[in-house]
């Protein structure tokens, strides 16, 4: 059970169940780099998808059907598979008392999810939109998918750790439902353990993402020509796969943790990145080549 067992520093000390103490209050600079990293990401998606319109003569169509793709086949069809196995009580414990295994579990089904929701797009686009600048804003939109969810949570943390440094805890708290009291105690967790950078080193890794998902889909429409390896989607579904657990299981109080699977998730993304644009899609010939 949850309790508190002092009554200083904003309404108390909370329980060693999410090892949250608020007796420094919230990381200085946590807020800060919350808005950097959420403003960086921001930005890359405004850039990328102007510099590939003017460059490659891209379509904005495709950026929209990108985010259509993973609505309807990462978003929902993992949430909902996920719901399906948390109806077995065996699998519902294991997730409850263990969130690394739902993490890999999740992280799994939304790798290749990913990669079949960019083969049902180029399969769309072949024949209509062609051009490289279609692959590559169809691989943005895909992107797209994760940095609202990124963004969801950018908000979220921030309205947290800006509503406790002005009212208190105790005024964030009244009215909550046992559930949202739970996902507070979680988002509250996280936000008083970390080191404030952390919430930069996100924005950056899902900056990065977005490039990534352009050179994944430009492999599987590779794929797709008959240009890349009958195996190009195994390889895409793991990159993907590998991308997404890398910095996402981790202990939120080790700055050691932190920088280490960060370094490991742009090892396996710009190396990623790097291959697929040198070897894999080098031989494609686009529309308006």
């Amino acid at each position: 059970m949850l309790e508190l067992i002092t009554d200083k520093y904003y309404g108390g000390i909370i329980v060693e169940e999410y090892g949250i103490s608020l007796e420094n209050g919230i990381p200085a600079g946590a807020e800060n780099m919350l808005s950097a990293g959420g403003i960086l990401l921001l930005s890359a998606f405004i850039v990328l998808t102007i510099v590939v319109i003017k460059r490659w003569n891209g379509r904005f169509v495709n950026v929209l059907a990108g985010a259509f793709a993973y609505s309807i086949f990462v978003f929902i069809c993992c949430n909902l598979i996920m719901s399906a196995l948390a109806l077995i009580p065996s699998i519902d414990e294991a997730f409850t008392n263990n969130s690394t295994a739902y993490t890999v579990v999740y992280s799994i089904l939304a790798a290749v999810a990913m990669t079949f929701a960019r083969y049902v797009l180029c399969r769309f686009m072949n024949g209509r939109f062609e051009r490289k600048g279609d692959i590559y804003l169809s691989g943005i939109g895909l992107a797209l998918g994760d940095g609202v969810l990124y963004g969801l949570t950018v908000i979220s943390t921030m309205s947290i750790a800006t509503a406790i440094n002005n009212e208190g805890i105790d005024a964030m708290m009244a009215g909550l439902t046992q559930n949202d009291t739970e996902t507070f105690y979680q988002t509250l967790g996280n936000l008083v353990n970390a080191p404030s950078y952390l919430w930069l080193l996100m924005g950056i890794a899902f900056t990065l993402d977005v490039i990534l998902s352009i050179a994944l889909s430009a492999a599987i429409q590779a794929y797709v020509k008959g240009v890349a390896s009958y195996m190009t989607g195994c390889y895409v579904a793991i990159i993907q796969f590998a991308s997404y657990i890398s910095f996402q299981i981790f202990d939120y109080s080790s700055p050691v943790s932190i920088i280490v699977c960060f370094v490991i998730k742009m090892v396996i993304d710009i190396a990623a990145i790097a291959y697929v644009f040198k070897v894999v899609v080098r031989e494609m010939n686009y529309a308006n080549d």
